[in-house]
């Protein structure tokens, strides 16, 4: 949860700022990849259920099918396989729940700074050398997690929190919400769902027609 940060112009609440946007956004774009990956595997899925039922209809439906479309089923068995396994190659390659533990794994880490300079900051015992030693540890978080999080993971965040932001105007916190949903929306479903709808109201036309 957000938190109002006690000295906001010092270097303890500039750096607890930092930590704090930092391992959010890094949560949060775990999150993201995580549900990236199984919302491929349910496209993926999708597509395969397609083709079985196209063979179901072709075994129902074989003497008017050959008879009004007969290149239509030998093309759709034969193209359907082979698109689904060059998306599949294509999606395996991101390494998705890699790269998701990863991201978590280094949101972790930031966190233990994060307490850290709040416990400092609450025994009044947040001197520039143990701020500087908890600066660069950070760095070296960051440079040890070669992966960096994406834009839409950041202007989620600022969706979710947007009076950490200095939004508080409410069109400046709609505009924050807005972007920050719908980019996130389109990123995780936008490739997925064509390949969910656009073959399912094809399979749904050519059931269509034959009837």
């Amino acid at each position: 949860m957000p938190m109002k940060l006690p000295t906001p112009d010092s270097f303890a609440g500039d750096i607890l700022t930092r930590l704090w946007i930092t391992k959010s956004v890094r949560f949060e774009s775990s999150r993201r990849i995580r549900k990236q990956h199984s919302v491929s595997r349910l496209a993926i899925s999708m597509l395969s259920v397609y083709v079985i039922c196209i063979t179901v209809i072709d075994l129902i439906y074989r003497e008017r099918l050959h008879t009004t479309y007969p290149l239509l089923i030998p093309l759709a068995t034969v193209v359907a396989p082979i698109f689904i396994l060059i998306i599949e190659a294509h999606e395996g390659s991101k390494h998705h729940l890699v790269t998701a533990e990863r991201m978590h794994r280094s949101a972790q880490r930031i966190q233990v700074l994060h307490a850290l300079v709040e416990e400092l900051i609450a025994k009044e015992a947040a001197t520039a050398e143990a701020l500087g030693a908890i600066s660069r540890d950070y760095q070296d978080i960051l440079c040890d997690f070669s992966e960096h999080h994406e834009n839409v993971d950041y202007f989620y965040v600022q969706a979710l929190y947007p009076d950490v932001f200095g939004a508080t105007h409410w069109r400046a916190v709609a505009r924050l919400k807005i972007r920050g949903l719908i980019l996130r929306g389109i990123n995780i479903w936008m490739f997925p769902g064509i390949l969910i709808v656009v073959p399912g109201i094809l399979l749904f036309l050519m059931i269509y027609l034959l009837f």
